[in-house]
């Protein structure tokens, strides 16, 4: 099988030239935009708990079209990053806003982090709790800008005035293929080469810098394709050895089977000009029918951890072209054919069970009950002997999955 490492090492330079010139200022956050003083309010006229409510805009960044916008509904407040002049939005902060009976002149609140949705945000705030204070017809809360921290001021403003009272924006996408494999790939990336080896390379900016850095790459191997999926994994250390030529770590890893897709997904690091390691997220797969060896990668100049995002995007990939060959990526077409009769039987004896147990008169039904009992008895035989097999990775995931909920049914039917 061909030697991937150089090929990959030509393809990972592009991506290099855009990630680590991005954190040579040792920035590591990128969650707002710089602000300065805000402008000077009106005096309060009388407030009550429903001026809370709606949308409110950041009155003081520091760059035109850049700006917090948020929306406060019922006990739910989320922020978002707005580049004004692209429609782009990207979630800050999603958490809990407490209503009070009566709305003094100030009031604050400490909002917890809905972290099922911000870990899904490249610039999402990651802090548990975030204080939020309303005085002089303003809500404030305190933020960090690339490890500045700084006060964000807003003011009510409709600075989505499509939205509908009380809803919330949602994060568009636009489709990318390549390899036989199509990704959905938030529109705050914007790409800057394309066809350079095979190779998408994607960037998402903040106020005119680089936060993170997106590449989508296909390796040709139709003329030596491998002959198994252990040979794919294989490829995995000529992925780390393109990516770091010195001693690299994998942080950790693991299997993706997304409907008829197999995927790994692994996290390792590459070292910038500071000598700083930095983390990479990376997954590969093989297109059987394309011939074509697919490879993810995502930087992001940020501490934290970032699997949660990099598994929502691979999670949206889907295949655009099959073979009759090996249709599941893995799985025979005759293998699957067979574990799927099983089950279907399965359901049939189980359904059967249940009407024999609720049954008045039982003596109509022994005939079949017969039938099934031998069914059943010729069925388990072979489903169990197909655990002796020799399966790859994809089929013995879909063995346990169906055996699993063939066990789950029969326990069921005895309750």
């Amino acid at each position: 099988m061909k030697d991937i490492k150089r090929v990959l090492s030509i393809i990972f330079s592009v991506l290099l030239i855009f990630i680590l010139g991005s954190c040579k200022d040792n920035s590591t956050s990128s969650e707002v935009f710089p602000s300065r003083d805000p402008f000077p309010s009106p005096s309060p006229s009388s407030p009550t708990s429903q001026s809370l409510l709606g949308q409110w805009k950041q009155i003081n960044s520091e760059f035109d079209g850049y700006y917090h916008g948020a929306i406060i509904n019922d006990n739910v407040i989320e922020i978002y990053s707005i580049n004004e002049e692209d429609g782009e939005y990207g979630l800050y902060w999603a958490g809990s806003f407490s209503s009070p009976d009566s709305l003094e002149e100030s009031y604050s609140w400490f909002s917890n982090n809905d972290v099922e949705k911000t870990s899904l945000s490249l610039l999402s705030s990651w802090d548990d709790t975030k204080a939020f204070t309303y005085e002089n017809n303003q809500i404030s809360y305190v933020a960090k800008s690339q490890g500045v921290t700084c006060t964000v001021y807003l003011e009510k403003e409709n600075w989505a005035p499509d939205l509908a009272p009380g809803e919330f924006p949602e994060i568009s996408t636009f489709p990318v293929s390549i390899g036989g494999m199509e990704f959905l790939i938030p529109t705050y990336f914007h790409i800057n080469t394309e066809g350079a080896s095979g190779s998408l390379t994607y960037t998402a900016q903040q106020g005119g810098r680089n936060y993170a850095s997106l590449m989508l790459s296909e390796i040709d191997l139709s003329d030596s394709p491998p002959s198994s999926q252990e040979e794919i994994d294989e490829l995995k250390d000529q992925i780390i050895a393109a990516i770091n030529p010195g001693d690299s770590e994998i942080l950790s890893s693991k299997n993706l089977l997304l409907s008829d897709l197999s995927l790994t997904s692994f996290v390792s690091t590459i070292t910038n000009d500071n000598g700083t390691e930095i983390p990479v997220y990376i997954c590969y797969t093989y297109n059987w029918d394309t011939g074509k060896f697919v490879v993810v990668y995502l930087f992001i100049v940020s501490d934290r951890n970032n699997e949660k995002y990099f598994d929502a995007l691979i999670e949206s990939a889907t295949p655009t072209s099959f073979n009759e060959m090996n249709s599941s990526f893995g799985i025979r077409p005759e293998f699957k054919e067979a574990m799927d009769s099983y089950e279907a039987f399965f359901d049939e004896y189980v359904a059967f069970m249940q009407k024999f147990a609720e049954a008045d008169n039982t003596l109509s039904l022994l005939s079949d009950y017969s039938d099934y009992m031998t069914q059943y008895a010729e069925t388990m035989e072979k489903f169990s002997a197909m655990s002796e097999e020799d399966m790859s990775t994809e089929e013995a995931l879909y063995y346990m999955e169906v055996s699993n909920r063939i066990t789950k049914k029969l326990l069921e039917s005895m309750q």
